[in-house]
């Protein structure tokens, strides 16, 4: 997915982070990248709404600094597309 992100090639890279995420659900980057993704192609309810599943995963794990990056993503992206998380719970 982070290879096929790299070289521009999209639609494989939704592809394949939604692989990873049907194979493991709590896996927090696949979320997190996907959610980049989303926000690239100005998708922003589901780039919320796999950064807040991202921020949930990463303090279940104690990774402070990539749960305040999707935090600090999720005002970033709310402000951009005049979104809130709560709009975003469900796709």
């Amino acid at each position: 997915a982070v290879v096929s992100n790299f070289i521009g090639e999209f639609e494989d890279a939704f592809k394949h982070y939604k692989e990873a995420i049907r194979i493991n659900p709590e896996f927090g980057r696949a979320h997190s990248n996907l959610a980049m993704l989303y926000y690239g192609v100005k998708s922003g309810k589901e780039a919320i709404h796999h950064l807040s599943i991202a921020a949930d995963l990463f303090k279940q794990t104690s990774d402070e600094f990539m749960e305040k990056n999707a935090r600090d993503l999720i005002q970033e992206c709310g402000r951009e597309f005049r979104l809130t998380p709560e709009d975003c719970k469900t796709l």
